[in-house]
């Protein structure tokens, strides 16, 4: 399923990339190796932005989702892929987030739904606002 979903990113339809989007979402980042459901956590402070869940297809996903989205759908639902993929896997999205190649509204979605998100405490909101991540080093 996952080799057949680049086809659908690669396509020319919006539809089809935010369905991608958003099976990659469902199917691959709340999901862990061995296809057991993620816990996702009730909160996340600072402590927590060194570590990641165990998941064996974040880089992969995060890897297939490098690029701009000129479509509002599709930016939407890579946002939403992105703040949730935070939320599993804080290190290594906070890395992607440093160095990619998504366009600055998706990019700029991403961080103002995980700011918005429940799950971050208020430090990390603002740790998230300010800018400061960008200063951690990449993974």
């Amino acid at each position: 399923m996952f080799e057949n979903l680049k086809g659908y990113l690669d396509s020319n339809h919006p539809f089809f990339k935010r369905y991608a989007l958003v099976m990659l979402l469902t199917h691959f980042i709340k999901l862990d190796g061995n296809l057991n459901k993620l816990k996702r956590p009730k909160v996340l402070t600072l402590n927590d932005l060194n570590w990641d869940l165990e998941g064996s297809y974040i880089t992969k996903v995060l890897k297939l989702i490098d690029r701009p989205y000129e479509d509002r759908d599709a930016s939407m639902a890579a946002a939403w892929l992105i703040c949730e993929a935070f939320l599993f896997f804080p290190k290594t999205v906070l890395s992607f987030l440093k160095d990619n190649r998504l366009d600055k509204t998706t990019k700029r979605t991403a961080l103002q739904k995980i700011r918005e998100s429940n799950v971050p405490d208020g430090e990390v909101k603002a740790f998230i606002k300010s800018g400061a991540w960008e200063e951690i080093e990449k993974v």
